[in-house]
Parts: C-alpha cells; structure tokens; sequence
C-alpha cells in the first residue's frame, strides 16, 4: 500500500495490474497500490497510462485512461518488467549509470585525461573477424585503438574512453552491433599494470552490484560464486590450457599448416580451406570452457597470428604480449604491449587485407595516417579496451545485453 502522508490529489502513471479492488502503478521504477472507492469501475488494463483521483485516506475515487499501447508495436512496460532474478531493466540502468560513474572516478584519480573519439572514420583496423558498418563516405568506428596511439605519438601519456563502437555481424545474447568500450593507454606502461587496471577496476565497481556479498563474492544466477577479492586473478598461458584441455600443442605454431597438422596427429578435423585464424578459433572454442569459474583469469601468450597490433614477445616471435580478461565464461578484456614499429604493422594490415579478400569480405581502405603517425615514434605502451556492457552485465546479473541497454538493435 503506497503511503498517503504526502500524497497528492492526483497520479499519473502506467497500469502494471488492476482488479476489483485495487490498482497498480509503476512510477519511475516503484510501484504504488491504490484500493479502488466504493463503486468506482476498473475501466483499464496493464499497459495503459493513466490519472487517477485520491481522497485524503489515498483511496483511488476516480480514474481517467489517458492513452492506450497499441497491439504488437511498441511496450511501455518493456523497462518495468522484472527479469528471471526480478531485477527491472529500469533497474539495470540505474545500475549502469552508477557504473559509469564509479569508473570515470577511478580514472580521474588514477589522473588518466577521459578523451571523446570520433565514430566516423576514413579507415578502420582491417582484421578479417570484423564486419563494418558502412555508410557513402566513411565507417563506423569499431574501436578508437588507432586514434588514441595517435594520440600517445602526440604526447598523451594516459588516456580513456569510454563511448560507442560498432561492428555489423554481432547479435546475441551478449552482443549487439553498437556497444560501449572503455579504452585506456599508459605510456610506459607493461601489460601486467594494465591488466591490475583491470582487476581493480572490476573490484571498484563490484561494490555496487546488488549479487556481491561483503567477502568480494558475484553470486551468479546458475549458482556459482566468483571470487572476485582475494590474491591476484591466475594468468593462463593459452598453450597451456589448449594443451591441457584438447592435447594439441600449439607451441612455436606460426603457420597454419604446422597448427593443421598438430591438430589432426589429436584426431581433430581440420578442413583444407580454412586460415590460422579459423583454426585456432575451433581449438579455443573447445578449450574455452574448461577456465575456471570459481575465479578470473587472465588468458595470455596468444599467438602472434591472432594479435595484429600486439608486440611479439622477445624470444618467442611466435608469441604475442596479449591478454584477455575471461570471467565465468564471459570475455569481458582484451588487452596489448603495443606494437610501436611502423613497418611490421604495415605488413600486418596488409596480411589482413589478404585474408579479407581470401573470405570474400569488403576490402577496407588504408589507414596510411595511422601508419605515418607510428613512423613519427610511438614510445612504449600498453592499452586495455573492456566491454562495458558486458561488465553492466555481469555485475546486475542480467540474463542479456539487451537488459543493460536503453534500446537493443531490434528494438528500434
């Protein structure tokens, strides 16, 4: 029963449910129950938003429907619908722009410079997995990497952003073709303190999920407890746990037909027309689900094929400084030492551009300023890009990604 104390004559809002006795109306992300006065009619139905009359004791003494949805297009209700663990998507906002502000604190303080990158652009980063949202003259950003390295060749020694990318083929549960990155660079700076960037980020923000206990324990809905406190999250070297997880020793594999045939001496199908790339998709996809759960990993040493912008790892040039965050099965980081030399990452673009036309993918134009910037000097850095919305995701306890946006593609 909604209290009356300070209750006005009239209310407007949206019928969540109605019968002979009562009325419920969602306002903002409450709900207030009227009883319904002596012969007064119930004249609506769930959906429609309407004012209702209150006496002094808050009775409803009267009620006007001031618009009906319509049937199949449109539900007003689609923010106040509790999800499988009866947390509202209104809910679920309330808790992102917490996030968003618990985490633009953190690099305030850590004294990063919070930068706006532009989501038109001449040219993007070619890697063969991604698809593009074109338009006449320009594509839309599938990541500000190639502008903030511009930006540390400029002289920028720690930035961030956090905003929009796009990239056309994602649809899913934990996907959607326009989504927020939070992206940040240190100069300087090794791939180990990015990733304890991470790691405390995701433990500044925790504090505020509804499904964390006061130990630092995400309690999620299939009944598993992620040690998210405690000692420093375990790096996985990912040879390692191909190797554990499917037998296939992908050490020292810079080709894809020293990886096909390691695969096939383990029994494996290896069709003849697939890349390195595709290849070692199959082995993660076999291997990915036996990380732990319990806790967070850092996956490490990716192959060199399958970073092109990451810096080769002195004396394994077959392995790459890359990182990825994975928890409970959710790839939520993906970060790099970065590679400074303008020459290789030419090759690099150039080998994608390959493999692109290989596919039948569109071809991209050149980013020949973002290579002359790389031959100006870039010093030394390391950078982490983060899914936001897969961290909203994780920490609410949403079921989809859908739950953690304003609108989700098909919703427009």
């Amino acid at each position: 029963m909604s209290s009356v104390s300070e209750q006005p004559d009239r209310i407007t809002g949206r019928v969540t449910a109605v019968d002979q006795q009562c009325i419920r109306l969602w306002r903002e992300d409450q709900i207030l129950t009227f009883f319904l006065g002596n012969n007064l009619q119930p004249i609506c139905a769930p959906g429609d938003l309407v004012e209702v009359s209150l006496d002094k004791s808050g009775t409803c003494t009267g009620l006007s429907v001031l618009a009906k949805p319509i049937a199949g297009h449109d539900d007003p209700l689609r923010w106040r619908k509790p999800d499988r663990r009866g947390r509202t998507r209104m809910e679920h906002l309330r808790f992102r722009h917490a996030l968003i502000r618990r985490v633009e604190a953190w690099f305030d303080k850590a004294g990063f410079l919070q930068v706006q990158m532009p989501a038109l652009l001449p040219s993007v980063n070619p890697e063969a997995h991604f698809q593009f949202i074109r338009g006449e003259d320009h594509i839309l950003s599938t990541s500000p990497e190639l502008q903030m390295k511009r930006m540390l060749v400029g002289g920028f020694e720690k930035i961030v952003s956090l905003g929009a990318c796009y990239r056309g083929h994602e649809r899913s549960a934990r996907h959607n073709p326009e989504f927020w990155m939070l992206e940040w660079y240190r100069v300087g700076a090794s791939l180990e303190m990015v990733m304890e960037d991470t790691e405390e980020i995701v433990r500044v923000t925790a504090h505020l999920s509804p499904w964390v206990d006061s130990d630092g324990n995400l309690h999620l809905e299939d009944g598993t407890h992620v040690a998210l406190s405690g000692p420093r999250w375990p790096r996985v070297p990912v040879s390692q746990h191909i190797l554990q997880e499917t037998g296939v020793d992908i050490d020292g594999c810079l080709d894809v037909s020293s990886l096909g045939d390691r695969m096939r001496s383990r029994g494996m199908d290896v069709p003849d027309d697939e890349e390195f790339e595709q290849l070692f998709s199959r082995l993660w996809a076999a291997s990915e689900p036996g990380l732990p759960r319990e806790t967070p990993c850092f996956v490490t040493d990716w192959p060199a094929p399958v970073a092109s912008l990451a810096r080769l790892s002195p004396g394994r040039p077959w392995v790459a400084e890359r990182a990825e965050l994975v928890i409970a099965g959710l790839e939520l980081s993906n970060g790099f030492c970065e590679l400074t030399d303008s020459r290789e990452q030419a090759a690099r673009f150039a080998a994608e551009t390959v493999t692109r036309s290989h596919r039948g993918l569109p071809p991209v134009p050149s980013d020949g300023t973002f290579i002359a910037s790389l031959n100006a000097g870039m010093p030394p850095s390391a950078g982490m890009a983060l899914g936001f919305d897969r961290l909203v995701m994780l920490l609410s306890g949403a079921a989809s990604i859908r739950d953690v946006l304003t609108f989700s593609s098909d919703e427009l």
